[in-house]
């Protein structure tokens, strides 16, 4: 999978000798900038350094001005540092320069390109490097990227001034989709097939007029074989036997190598039918496998819903016990409410024991009167003692300053004390001052500290679950596996003892069967040559083998009759090696069969189990890990939990210790001031104590004028009071009943919360329904994959012993031809033999039919070679006679019918590839653009929020060609209205249009660049709304977390985004969900030069 590293650019655009470096992350890397900041210059280097592909402008205008750079040369550079497909680090470089002279006409630049440069290193970590000088740069770049170059331009690195080209005009959007789909490359393969076509032709046409002329040479050397024929009179009968019978041999021998090679094409057939099968049963088997852990995620999903439903019950069954508690309260007061009216009726009572009002009004009125002229009294003696009491005024106030003080310290201290505990756990001891602040930052702190514990808390049981299930999975595979194993080491034993030696027994086994065969064989051969001696010893009276004549007849009886008696041992003796052979074969096909699953057994005992037990103990560990960072998070949260309602406990009485410390600090100051002020002692200490004296009597008089009239005010009071309190009793007995009367509501809340959790409790039993059904289908499942598996196996079996007796057979045949390899191969078509249609039983009787023909006419051969010998030389000298004259004809015209038959066949199959490419080509195009046009109906569902547009689609309209009989397409996007399909061309916004581009886009490289899981998006939200961008933002987050995945059974593939924008909303958005390390930067200074810096995003956002 290729991948993006870093990429520095120098001395091009606005870029000046300051590099530009980007180090691109996985899976966003996103680059802000304000508009003309040089934003695009990262596309148009990477097209460059990809492909070639050049801004527009070209050369002059993509290298830095040196006009801006005050410079009369100025050299750029570009160096993309990338993984390839195979996953190897390769850095490129591309170096251009620009100078100036006088000789320049306008004084514009001449631009040059350097050497180009790809270095990497190989597996021993040796550094190589290749020249531009020596390969083609740009091919090799596209090689090693994986992707064609039409793919980069228009996909991956479209620039921005292009990024709108599937809304382009249709001649346009032709060319540029051909590019994609490669259509030229084809068109050209099939051109090159027709010219193949068009030579091969004329070759047959050629060899059409020589073949008469070469029949006839052939026909004159037939007939010079006939009069050689014609000379051989005097070849004895038996050289003609005896090359019959070789010619017998070659026969037998010729059906032997057809009947092998057809046994070589069905064995082959069979290995393929089972390596199919044995794909398709993995394939039937994981598929299962996936519907199973399918389930299983299902039934996660379901029991977490239930979990969660059985919380809202709990959390409503708490609400309606509050309730309750209400009106329980509300019960109360019912009670108390018929307290309060006997305490009213008591009041009305004491009210009206008091009776009228108005004597003791008057009498109030007349001793009024006398209390004034007394206080006129006293106001006269009071100013004059009040310049006496200054100073006495201040000392008064000081203890009163004193006093008050000393009571807010006591409060103060009371309050401390209450909370020293908490405020030692929060601070390590009791603050003097600040309290409210110094609880606000504690309480912030650990509001935080909570959220962060939280999510810890879920990201840690969320992984331990995972694990859980991961670990359950893999112990039973674990079993699956030692089950298999056991079957299968259950059907080794049941063969040979120790499994590592049935290999070392099939070739043991073989030797014996061999062995035992060729002694047939020569039993066979001697059966036939003793009867032959026989009848010699009968007929010539002498020995067959030293030609010894006998005198008598009894000799040669006594001879024939130790020939009989050897030949009469002969059938025992075969009996037995029969019956050894055919045990032989017998354990021999027993050992074959049960090979496939030594290998097997070896392989699931050596490679699988340990692996699994490996993987299982390391979930072990890591599940061990998470319970304990789980403990740690419950603790840590629990911790935060009890610091919490510390804090709120001392909340409410932070405030109040502030005020109290307040107050406390502003009695001191006036403590200060007031001391300061106190003056000396005033020394007429006579003068005083006189006028204090008249004061008092005055007093003494006054107050029992106003004894009276309090005594007489305080019945009026005390009347005032009742009916103050007859009121407050019925204001409160007003509240009961209006309290009383909410109880309704109460209750009829109590009755909605219960409803609602009996609906819960119901949509619980639903989804035990649905939980138990779900067991159910898991239940099927495994069941089902365990058949399969078992399936699997039998037909592996079956299938191994079946492979096994072929390939008995096929050795059989090839130790027959190793034998009769002395007769030397046949010179007629061994095609003639057609086994095609016969079964192997068939096979096997035929085999043991030439296999007994060839061993008879060994014999035969073995006692008439003698007599050939003679006669081969006269037919050697009729050969050289032939050779000498017709040397060259029969292998001339054989070559040249070969080749006509090669070239007729070689026309018809490029025909027929001519055809299968073309048919291919249309059956290619379809499925791609049936994936381009399902993903891209996904991703508008996704992100357009509008009604307008239900979805988009590519519609590529077939046009057959009569130039050269191929297809091809003309595309347009089109759009549904209302069920309705219309050109989006021309009938579109400008934002509808960009997010169709981008849209179609990401289709494309979904479908196309599956090796460079790359796409650099230039200006995405251009002319969208806001809602748009942020649908825009969301789907390219679902679009990261999609391609970007880390699951335990599969491997991890990456995908890259480059996100080039100025907008900061489309940053927020994707900064705040994908969080990348940092966010690029570009500005521009005074002179035109941009510079790039590295922010994170809170740098960047102020």
């Amino acid at each position: 999978m290729a991948e993006l590293v870093s990429l520095k650019m120098t001395g091009i655009r606005s870029i000046g000798d300051e590099p530009h470096v980007i180090k691109f992350l996985n899976p966003l890397t996103i680059i802000q900038g304000l508009n003309g900041t040089g934003k695009t210059t990262t596309i148009e280097a990477l097209n460059y350094i990809t492909t070639g592909s050049q801004p527009s402008g070209g050369m002059k205008a993509f290298i830095h001005s040196n006009t801006i750079a005050n410079k009369k040369r100025v050299d750029g550079s570009i160096m993309l540092t990338f993984r390839d497909s195979k996953g190897q680090e390769v850095t490129a470089t591309k170096r251009m320069y620009a100078t100036t002279s006088a000789r320049s006409k306008k004084g514009e630049p001449t631009t040059r390109s350097d050497e180009f440069t790809l270095s990497y290193k190989d597996a021993l970590g040796e550094t190589h490097s290749i020249s531009s000088k020596v390969v083609d740069f740009n091919r090799e770049m596209i090689n090693r990227l994986g992707v064609p170059k039409a793919i980069l331009d228009y996909v991956l690195f479209c620039h921005q001034e292009e990024s709108n080209w599937p809304l382009s005009e249709p001649k346009a959007l032709k060319l540029r989709f051909d590019a994609i789909f490669e259509v030229t490359k084809y068109t050209r393969a099939l051109q090159n097939i027709k010219k193949m076509i068009k030579e091969y032709e004329d070759k047959i046409k050629l060899a059409d007029s020589k073949l008469p002329y070469m029949l006839e040479n052939r026909s004159e050397r037939i007939r010079a074989l006939k009069e050689a024929q014609n000379c051989k009179e005097r070849i004895d009968v038996l050289a003609t036997g005896m090359e019959e019978k070789r010619s017998r041999q070659q026969e037998i021998r010729a059906e032997m190598r057809s009947l092998q090679k057809h046994l070589h094409a069905k064995i082959d057939s069979e290995k393929g039918d089972y390596d199919d099968l044995k794909r398709n049963d993995e394939q039937i088997i994981e598929r299962a496998q996936k519907k199973v852990n399918d389930l299983r995620t299902k039934k996660s999903n379901i029991q977490g819903t239930c979990t969660a439903l059985e919380r809202q019950i709990q959390q409503i069954d708490m609400e309606v016990r509050r309730k309750q508690k209400e009106m329980a309260d509300i019960n109360n007061s019912t009670q108390k409410l018929s307290s309060l009216e006997n305490e009213i009726a008591d009041c009305e009572e004491r009210l009206a024991e008091i009776g009228d009002v108005a004597v003791l009004e008057d009498s109030i009125a007349g001793q009024k009167r006398q209390r004034s002229l007394l206080h006129d009294k006293l106001k006269q003696l009071r100013t004059e003692e009040s310049e006496l009491q200054k100073s006495a005024e201040c000392a008064s106030n000081l203890e009163r300053c004193i006093r008050e003080k000393a009571q807010l310290e006591e409060k103060l201290r009371e309050l401390s004390n209450k909370h020293r505990a908490d405020y030692t756990t929060l601070f390590g001891d009791v603050p003097n001052h600040s309290f409210r602040a110094k609880v606000t930052t504690v309480s912030t702190e650990c509001d935080a500290s909570m959220r962060s514990a939280e999510l810890e808390m879920k990201k840690i049981e969320r992984e331990f679950v995972q694990d859980s299930q991961r670990l359950q999975q893999l112990k039973g595979d674990l079993a699956r596996k030692q089950r298999e194993l056991s079957s299968h080491m259950e059907k080794i034993t049941r063969v040979i003892a120790e499994p590592s030696q049935v290999q070392q027994r099939i070739e043991q086994t073989r030797k014996v069967v061999d062995k035992a065969r060729s002694k047939l064989g020569q039993i066979d051969g001697c059966d036939f040559l003793y009867e032959q001696w026989e009848n010699d010893v009968t007929e010539c009276q002498a020995c067959p083998l030293c030609e010894r004549s006998y005198r008598t007849a009894s000799e040669a009886q006594q001879l024939a009759s130790k020939i009989r008696e050897r030949r009469s041992d002969l059938p025992k003796e075969k009996g037995q090696l029969a019956a050894e052979v055919k045990k032989k074969e017998q354990d021999m096909f027993e050992l074959n069969k049960v090979a496939p699953f030594v290998e097997i057994a070896t392989a699931i005992e050596t490679v699988d189990i340990p692996e699994l037990e490996k993987k299982i103990a390391a979930l072990d560990i890591k599940s061990k890990d998470s319970e304990k960072r789980r403990s740690s998070a419950e603790s840590k949260l629990s911790e935060l939990k009890n610091r919490e309602r510390v804090i709120k406990r001392i909340t409410a009485d932070a405030s109040l210790m502030d005020s109290h410390r307040e107050a406390i600090e502003n009695l001191e100051e006036d403590c200060a001031l007031i001391r300061e002020a106190l003056g000396s002692q005033f020394e007429d200490q006579r003068s005083i104590s006189h006028v204090k004296a008249e004061i008092a009597n005055s007093q003494k008089e006054y107050d029992s004028y106003h004894t009276q009239i309090e005594k007489n005010q305080a019945v009026i009071e005390r009347r005032n009071s009742i009916m103050t309190k007859i009121n407050a009793l019925r204001d409160q007995k007003n509240k009961l009943g209006e309290k009383v009367l909410t109880s309704g509501a109460i209750k009829n809340t109590i009755e909605a919360r219960k409803k609602e959790a009996v609906g819960y409790s119901e949509e619980i039993d639903e989804h035990g329904e649905q939980l138990r059904s779900l067991e159910e289908q898991l239940y099927r499942a495994e069941e089902e994959l365990n058949e399969l598996e078992s399936s699997y196996r039998e037909r592996h079996s079956k299938q191994g012993a079946h492979y096994a007796e072929l390939t008995w057979f096929l050795n059989d045949i090839m130790s027959m031809l190793d034998r009769t390899k002395k007769y030397g191969e046949p010179r007629g078509n061994m095609e003639s033999y057609d086994w095609d249609g016969e079964s192997l039983e068939d096979m096997k009787r035929k085999h043991k039919q030439l296999s007994d023909e060839a061993m008879r006419i060994d014999n035969e051969s073995y006692m008439t070679d003698g007599e050939l010998t003679e006669k081969r030389k006269k037919m050697e000298e009729l050969k050289r006679r032939i050779r000498e004259k017709f040397q060259n004809v029969e292998k001339e015209f054989r070559e040249l019918l070969i080749e006509k038959c090669v070239w007729k066949r070689t026309v018809q199959d490029l025909k027929s590839y001519f055809r299968v490419v073309d048919e291919s080509i249309i059956s290619f195009h379809q499925s791609k653009m049936e994936q381009i046009n399902y993903i891209l109906e996904d991703l508008w569902r996704r992100v357009y929020k509008g009604t307008d547009i239900q979805t988009i689609k590519i519609k590529s309209n077939p046009v057959d060609s009569a130039e050269d009989k191929r297809k091809s397409y003309d595309y347009c996007v089109m759009m549904t209205v209302d069920s309705v399909e219309v050109e989006m061309r021309d009938r579109c916004s400008a934002g509808q249009k960009v997010l169709a581009s981008i849209l179609i886009r990401i289709a494309l490289a979904d479908v196309f660049a599956g090796r460079c899981s790359i796409l650099a998006l230039d200006e995405p939200t251009t002319n969208l709304d806001i809602d748009k961008v942020e649908a825009m933002g969301e789907m390219l987050i679902s679009l990261i977390k999609n391609r970007v995945v880390h699951d335990s059974q599969q491997a991890t593939y990456g995908f890259q985004l480059i996100v080039i924008t100025h907008d900061m909303r489309l940053v927020e958005n994707l900064y705040r969900d994908c969080k990348p390390e940092c966010v690029y930067g570009l500005s521009k200074d005074a002179f035109g030069v941009s510079h790039m810096k590295r922010y994170t995003h809170f740098e960047l956002t102020h």
